[in-house]
């Protein structure tokens, strides 16, 4: 193992749990946008997997942590 593959790996591991979060509200944001008149099946999806999104983000190091 080298220090360059370590940092490569914090990095992996840092980029993804900030583009979980990000994604995630950028989701619930689109979902409620759209669903401002009427929520259709297609959006309550889009919420649910938003909100998923941003909580995986969110709880990343207890997920997936040592």
């Amino acid at each position: 193992m080298s220090f360059v593959s370590e940092v490569e790996k914090l990095e992996q591991y840092v980029a993804l749990r900030y583009v979980l979060k990000v994604v995630g509200i950028v989701l619930v944001v689109l979902g409620f946008l759209v669903g401002w008149h009427q929520l259709h099946f297609a959006v309550k999806v889009l919420l649910v997997f938003g909100i998923l999104a941003f909580f995986v983000g969110l709880r990343f190091d207890k997920i997936y942590g040592k």
